[in-house]
């Protein structure tokens, strides 16, 4: 563990300062998958060339030849992003610095208005406002919580409340789509093995075997029902006031009061990543695509009696 964390946080002398600089990186994993990803795409785009050089390319059907130039031509519009990415993020003496591979952004600790964490597309990030633009860098670097500590201690004392007692959280459409499509496979694999079920029971005539599969089908379809539910009924916004909280579902809207609501909790085991609202009805879950959802968690656990501050992950 010792290891890892002197990985995560590497300290450096800047030339002409006292002052260390405090960087830090991509987790190991994160940064593999990014690179094994890219690798992908340039082989996509290598393969039409490959093909031809070793004759193989005309000989293959028309159908083949279309999808391997299509495949190719998406990887080749879509591997300049990876280029994009920030890989480490640099604490300095006066402000931050982030680094990509095609570009690199500055930001003035004087010039820095708020930090953020935003979901586009399902690209979750944190974002610093501040006054020439924005600079961003993605969750997944080592000790990011850290790093965004780091940042609000440095913000001025007027950046540090919000102007208005009404705080609005939406969800990213495209986080939530990718939700209902996992739901949607959860109900195609209980599906299946109802299937299974059946042919089982049509061909076998032990039932012993046949009682085990049907407890487990059932199990299943029980498990696979309630993320379901739990997936459908996910607050598409949130609306924080001092007197209630607002959720806006797919199929209703639902104003609590504060004595309704009884804490916020990450989320249980088979459940997607996010956090949970328990009230005295109902537990609704918050994926962690939705738009501040660090700054959503601190909110509630501030305006719920008894809630212990709760960890932003």
């Amino acid at each position: 563990m010792q290891q890892v964390k002197k990985q995560a946080k590497k300290q450096v002398n800047k030339p002409g300062s006292n002052q260390p600089i405090v960087k830090y990186r991509l987790r190991a994993m994160v940064l593999a998958r990014v690179l094994s990803e890219a690798t992908v795409m340039i082989l996509l785009i290598l393969l039409p060339i490959i093909l031809h050089l070793l004759g193989h390319f005309l000989g293959l059907p028309a159908t083949f030849k279309v999808v391997i130039i299509a495949l190719a031509i998406i990887a080749f519009l879509t591997l300049p992003a990876y280029g994009f990415i920030t890989h480490s993020v640099l604490v300095e003496d006066e402000g931050l610095r982030a680094r990509a591979l095609f570009r690199q952004e500055r930001c003035a600790w004087r010039s820095i208005k708020a930090v953020k964490r935003r979901s586009n597309w399902n690209w979750q990030r944190y974002v610093v406002e501040h006054d020439d633009g924005e600079l961003s860098f993605p969750i997944w670097l080592n000790e990011v919580d850290k790093l965004v500590e780091t940042i609000r201690s440095r913000l001025p004392l007027s950046a540090g409340g919000r102007s208005s007692p009404l705080s609005r959280f939406s969800q990213d459409p495209i986080a939530l789509t990718f939700q209902f499509v996992q739901a949607f496979i959860g109900i195609t694999f209980a599906v299946v093995f109802w299937c299974f079920f059946l042919d089982l029971r049509a061909s076998v005539q032990k039932s012993e075997d046949i009682l085990i599969v049907l407890i487990f089908c059932i199990l299943i379809t029980a498990l696979v029902a309630w993320r379901t539910i739990m997936i459908l009924l996910m607050p598409r916004q949130i609306t924080v006031s001092p007197g209630e909280l607002t959720l806006q579902t797919l199929f209703f809207k639902r104003i609590l009061t504060w004595n309704q609501v009884l804490s916020v909790k990450p989320t249980m085991p088979l459940l997607p990543d996010g956090f949970l609202i328990r009230t005295q009805k109902w537990a609704y879950l918050i994926g962690g695509g939705i738009d501040g959802v660090d700054e959503l968690v601190e909110a509630l656990a501030s305006k719920i009696p008894g809630q212990p501050p709760a960890n932003k992950t």
